[in-house]
Formats: C-alpha cells, structure tokens, sequence
C-alpha cells in the first residue's frame, strides 16, 4: 500500500544514501485520508449545538439589520455543521438498526436497543435535541 500511494504521488520519498525510507504525507492527503477513516470507523454522533445557535440568531426578529456579512457567514457555517451532525445521527441510527436487524438472538436485539442504542443516541443527541426545542426553532429561524 505503501508503494502504491507513493507511485500514486500521494506521499513523497526523498532518495536517501542510508537505505532508510523517510515518507512525507501531502497535507491534502491528509484529508482526504481522514476522511476515508471517518467513513470506514464514524465516530459516534454528538450534538454540539451549533444547529440551536444558527436558529436561535436567525428566529431575531432584528436579525436583518443587526447582521452583518460576516455575522451571515458565520450563521451558514453553522447552519452546514449542524446539518453534518443530524447527518451523522442518522447514520448511527442507520448502523444501530441494521446491527439490531442482524442480531442471532432476541436477546441481542434488546442488548442493541436499550443498551447501545440509548448510550450512543438518546442519552447524547437525541435528548439535547429535545432539551434544545430544535424542531420549533428551525421553524421560527426559517
């Protein structure tokens, strides 16, 4: 694999007279990779509330002329943070459930729901989504 993302130019390898291999790692490589580990191990869902923040600037009814350009951008970058992490818990949900469908035993399936269901999605998204009356907010920010 090594040899592979070096031919590819993804990492470079200096001639050296000592026999050792020193690799360097293109810093876009570097997220390019990070990503694919993210795809391949996600780590779990979390709700940081950036989602609340965006709506609760948005649902001012003075927001209009109190924003400025960059009070608008910052608004979108949450906006588009928030929207990744109610991607992500729903592909956690996604996972539990299709690890739920495939249990053996009935057993199993109650052990995913009530154990990895509840410390994975309810205990850390799911109630601070509800704590937060997100679904009203994105109502009145819209």
């Amino acid at each position: 694999m090594l040899n592979k993302l070096i031919a590819s130019g993804w990492l470079e390898e200096p001639e050296r007279n000592d026999y050792q291999r020193q690799v360097f790692l293109d810093p876009n490589a570097e997220i390019l990779l990070d990503a694919i580990r993210r795809i391949a191990q996600p780590d779990p869902a979390q709700f940081t509330g950036l989602l609340r923040i965006a709506c609760n600037d948005l649902a001012n009814p003075n927001a209009a002329e109190l924003f400025s350009w960059e009070d608008l951008r910052a608004c979108l970058t949450n906006l588009e943070a928030g929207v990744r992490e109610l991607k992500a818990m729903s592909k956690s949900v996604e996972r539990l459930t299709r690890k739920q469908l495939g249990a053996s035993t009935l057993e199993r399936s109650v052990t995913i729901v009530y154990g990895d269901f509840s410390s994975e999605i309810a205990n850390k998204c799911y109630r601070e989504l509800v704590r937060a009356q997100l679904p009203e907010k994105l109502v009145q920010a819209r």
